[in-house]
């Protein structure tokens, strides 16, 4: 590699990899007060592999030249350099950086293809695998690297153009993605708006089911799924209630018994309708434990 100055007007612009944003103006002032801090990435026919925000804002301040790092490798390596530059230093919307590391896993499984094994246990000279590689390079959790991949490459068309629309948020595509691609869009629907409990309770339950019994199982989810809203509400009032209970039977002031005596009586019943509105699972489970009498 070397790192020098190069005209802009000598830079081919056609790499697949480079990714582009409006956000000029603001990265402009930056460069005036204190120049670019990162070159741009080229190839060794001058292609532009990184960078097109950075030259776009030089050519706003009137400049014609700017650092370029010359990058001498064969066009996987360049595609995962450009790829690693735009994850770390170009602000990328969620969407566009789970394709971006899903892109980075598909060129470095062809780079390395020991690396799948490495996760496996493969031999101990393997290439070390996608996810760890990614996490170190762009220090982040594993595991935060793994839930991208997978929103990236197993949920649906449709479903990434609802959350870019701002109807999913990534943690309840987390759960949609485990679905099978055509129970996700006829899901899609039904799963606006709820919050994650709800989510998290319709995809257990549609798990496995045939796609002949998708349809009958949203229509009762129609009716039922909003029992975990109910009871997060139910719950946080509880709590509330509990507070207000400590702090009267705390203070010195003189207590109003009969106010005591409803609030009271109140949680019990709240706690009574927690009860009610239990999983089935759960309860089952508390049955299961409790001692048998024999008959």
């Amino acid at each position: 590699m070397f790192n020098n100055e190069i005209k802009i007007t000598d830079i081919k612009f056609d790499n697949t990899h480079e990714r582009f944003t409006l956000n000029i103006e603001e990265l402009a002032n930056s460069i005036r007060a204190v120049g670019v801090l990162t070159p741009i990435l080229i190839n060794s026919d001058k292609k532009l592999m990184a960078g097109r925000r950075r030259i776009a804002a030089v050519k706003l301040l009137g400049r014609k030249t700017v650092p370029a790092i010359m990058f001498k490798g064969d066009s996987l390596k360049e595609g995962l350099a450009s790829i690693d530059v735009s994850l770390q230093h170009e602000p990328l919307d969620p969407l566009a950086y789970e394709a971006a590391l899903l892109e980075r896993k598909i060129i470095w499984e062809q780079l390395y293809p020991n690396s799948r094994q490495h996760v496996s246990g493969g031999s101990s000279d393997s290439k070390e695998s996608f996810v760890a590689n990614a996490a170190t390079k762009l220090k982040v959790s594993r595991s935060k690297i793994e839930k991208a991949i997978v929103r990236a490459e197993k949920s649906t068309p449709l479903i990434k153009k609802m959350r870019a629309d701002g109807k999913f948020g990534k943690s309840q595509v987390d759960y949609i993605a485990t679905l099978k691609p055509e129970t996700q869009n006829e899901v899609a629907e039904l799963l606006v708006g709820r919050n994650i409990s709800d989510v998290r309770a319709i995809v257990g339950r549609l798990k496995g089911v045939n796609s002949l019994d998708t349809k009958e199982a949203l229509e009762n989810f129609k009716d039922l799924t909003y029992s975990s809203s109910l009871l997060a509400a139910v719950k946080s009032f509880n709590r509330v209630i509990e507070k207000h209970i400590d702090a009267v039977t705390s203070g010195n002031a003189t207590q109003d018994k009969d106010l005591l005596l409803q609030v009271r009586t109140a949680k019990k019943n709240i706690s009574s309708l927690i009860a009610l509105y239990k999983p089935v699972k759960l309860r089952k489970a508390e049955t299961a434990q409790q001692p048998q009498i024999a008959h």
